[in-house]
């Protein structure tokens, strides 16, 4: 019998995946944003929320509350 884990890890590589913007820890965001181009939430968002042009990534610890519409990959 073997001990094994199962290890998987995802590489985010924002260049590659067309992210240019980002909701970093700690801020909090109420409202309508629209983004041009991926964006990673480590913070919050609430409310109305579009993504054109690249990937919606949610990252451990980040919050995201509302209408999300994202024409990428999630």
């Amino acid at each position: 019998m073997s001990n094994q884990t199962n290890n998987e890890s995802i590489v985010i590589d924002p260049v590659a995946m067309k992210i240019v913007n980002r909701i970093a820890p700690g801020t909090k965001y109420e409202g309508t944003l629209e983004c041009e181009g991926g964006v990673v939430i480590e913070g919050i968002v609430s409310g109305t929320l579009s993504v054109k042009g690249g990937p919606l990534v949610l990252m451990p610890g980040g919050v995201a509350r509302g209408m999300l519409a994202c024409d990428g990959d999630a």
